[in-house]
This record gives C-alpha cells, sequence and structure tokens, in this order.
C-alpha cells in the first residue's frame, strides 16, 4: 500500500490503540527478529509476555506514529536513548522508518547535543538503516542475555 508520508501524524500513546501497538510489536519481532535472536527465543519473548510488558513498561515515553488512525510505528525514547523503533509490518521500506527517525532525533536533540541508540549485531538492515541516517557505530559489548553483541551508535547534533 502506498503511503503519503506527508500525512503521517505523531502522538503519544492513547489507551485505545495499546492493542494495536502490542501486536504491531510482536509481528515486527517475530518477523525481524527471528534471523539473528532464533525462534525459540522470539516464540519466548513473545509468548512469555516480555513483548508487552517492553510496551507497558514504556508506554509513558513512547511516540505514535500513524496514518489515516492506524499505527504504523513506534518509537521509544529515554532522556539521550533511542530505545525502540519499529514500522509495522506490510509498512515497512517506504521511508515511514526515515520520518519517525527524523521526527524523533528532531526531539531529543533539543535537550542533547549526542543521542544513542544499541542495537544487536546481527540485526544487519537495522545497522544499515542507522548507518544511513548518519548514525556511528560507538562500542561493542557482549551480552549473556542474548548470546551475541549487542552494538551502541551514536549521533552528534549537527551544528547546521
Amino acid at each position: 500500500m502506498y503511503i503519503d508520508k506527508t500525512k503521517l501524524t505523531f502522538t503519544n500513546v492513547k489507551h485505545s490503540k495499546v492493542s494495536e501497538i502490542k501486536d504491531l510489536a510482536s509481528v515486527v519481532v517475530r518477523k525481524n527478529y527471528t534471523s539473528f535472536l532464533g525462534e525459540d527465543n522470539v516464540n519466548y519473548f513473545i509468548n512469555s509476555g516480555m513483548s508487552d510488558k517492553e510496551i507497558n513498561d514504556h508506554l509513558d515515553n513512547m511516540i505514535v506514529c500513524e496514518y489515516n488512525d492506524e499505527v504504523v510505528g513506534i518509537c521509544v525514547y529515554l532522556d539521550d536513548l533511542l530505545h525502540l523503533i519499529m514500522v509495522k509490518y506490510g509498512y515497512q521500506g517506504q521511508g515511514i522508518g526515515k520520518v519517525i527517525i527524523d521526527y524523533v532525533e528532531n526531539e531529543m536533540f533539543k535537550k542533547h547535543k549526542i543521542i544513542k541508540l544499541e542495537t544487536f549485531e546481527k540485526n544487519y538492515p537495522t545497522i544499515t538503516f542507522y548507518k544511513k541516517n548518519g548514525w556511528f557505530e560507538e562500542d561493542k559489548q557482549y551480552s549473556e542475555l542474548t548470546g551475541g553483541y549487542i552494538l551502541t551508535f551514536k549521533k552528534r547534533k549537527s551544528s547546521l
């Protein structure tokens, strides 16, 4: 489906949208994370309720991107950390993620000169997306939890 990106809107979470947000997150995790976290880990994360808990724990720090009253993306940021960005499966690859990250970076740069994010080392499409949008890899730490590396990216506020 074609998306007119000029009609994307950003809001805080509405109670009526929480279920839709949780569905978006579980589908994105299943479709996008299984290749590098493994099916068993993804199934556990979703079926144990950890995915829903992650959403519930961050509702106050979440920005929702909507198109025609449908949630098509979400983003969570905490202080100078871009914690989570997701675009609804089926809407990915249309520039929605770029619109979301531009919006959130602008909000974060109002208070911070340097912002950061973390992602899984093997989350190749996401790493490519971040690099394409001006983020630079800063650090790499092994995670016992995931059995792999977590990459930290940073971006500096432009002086323009």
